[in-house]
């Protein structure tokens, strides 16, 4: 049986073309880090489902405007709530 693809290979097969970033390249990038602080600025850095502060993290909870996201676009997460997520 073959192994399932992580999430990131996929939306990289669905949006990327060779001429753009992969997606967990982006994830590394300096744009990305700018856009996770200013959204904790904004919001805080707690689980926007649950309140926990522990393994912080950034959901997509879309990807029509992945490398181009809005903040409405994005949910701070737990590593909990976002494993649940993509379960």
């Amino acid at each position: 049986m073959a192994q399932p693809k992580h999430i990131g290979d996929i939306i990289s097969d669905m949006f990327m073309s060779s001429h753009r970033l992969k997606y967990n390249d982006y994830l590394s990038s300096i744009d990305w880090r700018a856009k996770k602080t200013k959204l904790f600025q904004k919001r805080g850095k707690r689980c926007e489902r649950c309140n926990s502060s522990y393994r912080i993290e950034v959901h997509h909870k879309t990807y029509k405007r992945i490398f181009n996201e809005q903040p409405s676009d994005l949910e701070i997460l737990c590593f909990q709530c976002h494993r649940k997520e993509h379960e």
